[in-house]
């Protein structure tokens, strides 16, 4: 039999001495990082003695990968991330879906896997309870009241979006779901989102039905995986009637599931990648992306061997029927959020920037040495500036208060500084360079996966470069949040008239 002829003969070409990427971009771009290895052939003659070489192929190196990560501002985040135990970051494109940031903490050396990690190192990864090598990025939690942005975009759908009475809560059969607030009073769609009314979410929900919310959801691509080339990728749960057939099939969905729904908790899991996506719609005005990672692979003469363009997802005004006007209300609300008096994410103002935003607080309970302990997951999400976005963002944050007094500050902190960073031009020839301050370093990075490119960049005020230095592994730790302050200049939000 000819080998070369069996229809998988290419899954059969690795060797003992090669390296294999196992986990991560390494293992999904495998085939263009490894290379080739080279190939002499000798001969021997009829008493096995080499005679001679009758050929030789050399190996070929692997091409380069580059992401579409912003070392500059995937260096900020990191940064800003430190400031807790437990949580992640993610930054994207809103115009095209690119990942320009994604931190977890707590982390660990992806160095000391190469070429293999020592028995005590694993162990001692795999005995930490903070869970290190958990992408929190990607992995599932509750979302809490970020997920009302998306819910609200549902009760638009279904023309459901009128004035609510918060009342406290609302009474289910012989339940009554609570409001965070004794009573908000009558309120619309915008006003709703800024306080973050319970109340009127879960009436809105109910009016709107579980149908709409779980198609929009879908379209949004909650309760999927993006496909994004990242090893443990977690689908979240969008919870239905489907859903809930599969699970436990002697129950019926109530309007009580879909209450809880509509505030991102009992039954919901989304990972901040799906949050910073379902935000990057919002902002964007309609259009749903897929996060894209990785922007093309260069072989060793300069030709680009891959290129993965953006992919939409859907189009919230062309799929969903819903109107820019309608989506509008959304981001006004978000608006609403951050900058106006007794909004819940007033810590995320940046000065001279209008930022946009939602806050969520998911009440969590863990047992630690045998005790049950409070571990709230606490979000935000933002997007910024207001008028044509740049950025769009989810922070989240195992263990803390709130949302408006943990993660709004992490969101803000990162957003004022990358939103200082120069916006150059490039061209496809010209990519950027960032200067490496090799402050704790003994050897430079690994740059076989290239997301920083090769040019300078100036601060436009100070003209300096922007300097990159080494980040030791961020270490993990179950500590309660209450809040978080940077120091920051805060600007005053904007008084609203009784």
């Amino acid at each position: 039999t000819n080998l070369d002829l069996q229809p998988d003969i290419k899954q059969f070409n690795f060797y003992d001495p090669d390296t294999e990427g196992k986990a991560q971009v390494e293992l999904y771009l495998d085939r263009y990082l490894r290379g080739k290895p080279g190939v002499r052939v000798l001969q021997r003659n009829a008493k096995g003695v080499i005679e001679g070489e009758v050929s030789v192929t050399e190996p070929v190196q692997g091409a380069n990968v580059y992401l579409t990560l912003d070392a500059r501002i995937q260096y900020i985040t990191e940064q800003a991330l430190r400031s807790v135990g437990r949580g992640a970051a993610v930054v994207v494109n809103p115009s095209n879906g690119d990942v320009l940031a994604m931190a977890s903490v707590p982390s660990y050396d992806p160095n000391t896997f190469i070429p293999s990690i020592k028995s005590k190192d694993w162990s001692e990864l795999n005995a930490d309870e903070t869970n290190p090598l958990v992408n929190r990025a990607i992995s599932a939690y509750a979302p809490g009241s970020t997920y009302k942005v998306f819910i609200a975009l549902a009760g638009l759908r279904a023309n459901k979006c009128g004035s609510y009475p918060c009342g406290g809560g609302i009474g289910i059969g012989d339940v009554f779901m609570k409001c965070h607030a004794a009573n908000h009073g009558t309120l619309g769609l915008e006003d709703a989102i800024k306080v973050s009314c319970n109340g009127y979410f879960y009436r809105m929900g109910i009016a709107a039905g579980i149908d709409n919310i779980v198609a929009v959801g879908n379209m949004l691509g909650l309760g999927q995986r993006s496909g994004i080339p990242l090893s443990g990728e977690s689908p979240g749960i969008l919870p239905g009637p489907n859903y809930l057939a599969q699970v436990r099939p002697r129950e019926r969905w109530t309007q009580g599931y879909t209450a809880n729904t509509a505030i991102g908790q009992g039954e919901v899991l989304a990972s901040p990648l799906q949050m910073a996506m379902v935000t990057a719609a919002i902002a964007n005005g309609g259009t749903v992306f897929y996060p894209r990672l990785v922007d093309r692979v260069v072989d060793q003469d300069g030709q680009i061997t891959l290129h993965e363009p953006a992919k939409v997802r859907a189009n919230l005004i062309q799929d969903a029927g819903l109107t820019s006007d309608q989506i509008e209300r959304v981001r006004r609300g978000m608006w609403e959020v951050v900058n106006e008096s007794g909004g819940t994410g007033g810590r995320a103002r940046v000065k001279g920037v209008e930022v946009a935003g939602k806050t969520g607080t998911a009440q969590n309970w863990t047992v630690r040495n045998g005790r049950r302990t409070q571990d709230n997951h606490v979000w935000f999400v933002a997007f910024a500036p207001y008028e044509k976005p740049r950025y769009a963002m989810a922070v989240l944050v195992q263990g803390a208060k709130s949302g408006g007094g943990v993660a709004a500050p992490i969101a803000g902190k990162i957003l004022e500084e990358i939103m200082m960073l120069p916006q150059p031009a490039l061209d496809a020839d010209e990519p950027l360079i960032y200067a490496m301050a090799n402050t704790t370093a003994t050897n430079p990075p690994d740059t076989s996966l290239e997301s920083v490119p090769n040019a300078e960049t100036r601060d436009a005020e100070e003209n300096k470069v922007f300097q990159l230095a080494r980040l030791d592994p961020a270490p993990g730790n179950f500590n309660f949040i209450e809040s978080i302050d940077f120091g920051r200049s805060i600007p005053a939000a904007t008084t609203v008239a009784e």
